[in-house]
């Protein structure tokens, strides 16, 4: 969560032994650490307006007072600040300085979300398996794969990072398959996970559909004769080895149903 605000200014300014509670050493902030450097603040938007009004002041004159002192200290750091807010907004409701916007905005670079940048999503999930896993990378299955790729990500990248860390968690080392997959994920309906792609031929679009809907009526039908695959078969209208090959090729075990 967010520091405290007190915490949060010691924490970038500084401050002197005995300034708070819980102070028994004087202690140098970010800016100081900094000096001659640069320093990132992410989620910019989050700092109060009496906040504001110091990083604004370490803008235009390059002072800062830490925290239980009454001396000025100068550095000279170049800033690069982050924020997943509309500053302009904040700044028409009054909730962010209209002059520390404009001394920050003189580089803006937009990052777009995940969601519309889902050719990164393979490199990404590489990366977070690679992070979290100790010893042997798992692998991941293809409809595991396919379900990571077509998700939105409300929470963009950390939402990702988090699957994955908890995917590597519960898979214990084996393959990730679908169930090692946090719920927002699992619990979309068919027709969110696999609306056409239009970026597709036609015909592979409509391939990717039949093949979910394929993955889906075997699960469904599984559940509902808890895991017996004669049952299941006989409904669908397939023989049993037919059905089987179809449960092998999506990697579905009959023992999760039972």
């Amino acid at each position: 969560g967010a520091l405290p605000e007190s915490l949060l200014e010691s924490e970038l300014f500084g401050h002197e032994k005995g300034a708070f509670t819980g102070a028994v050493q004087k202690r140098a902030g970010k800016f100081e650490a900094a000096d001659a450097g640069t320093i990132f603040l992410d989620e910019v938007d989050s700092m109060s307006l009496p906040l504001q009004v110091k990083l604004l002041r370490v803008l235009q004159s390059g002072e800062y007072t830490p925290v239980g002192s009454n001396k000025t200290k100068v550095c000279d750091v170049r800033i690069v600040a982050a924020t997943h807010q509309n500053l302009k907004k904040l700044v028409a409701e009054g909730k962010f300085r209209e002059d520390l916007y404009y001394r920050l905005n003189i580089v803006p670079i937009f990052l777009p979300s995940l969601r519309d940048r889902k050719e990164d999503i393979p490199l990404l999930v590489n990366h977070f398996l690679n992070q979290f896993s100790n010893g042997k990378k798992p692998a991941i299955s293809k409809a595991a794969q396919r379900l990571l790729q077509s998700y939105d990500y409300p929470g963009n990248v950390r939402e990702l990072e988090n699957a994955i860390r908890r995917a590597v968690i519960l898979s214990k080392g084996k393959d990730i398959e679908i169930d090692d997959l946090p719920q927002e994920l699992r619990g979309m309906s068919l027709s969110m996970q696999n609306e056409p792609s239009f970026d597709l031929p036609f015909h592979q679009a409509k391939a990717d559909l039949v093949e979910a809907f394929e993955r889906e009526y075997l699960i469904k039908l599984l559940a509902k004769h808890k895991g017996v695959i004669s049952q299941a078969a006989r409904e669908a209208g397939l023989n049993r080895k037919n059905f089987r090959a179809k449960m092998e090729k999506w990697e579905i075990d009959s023992d999760d149903f039972r």
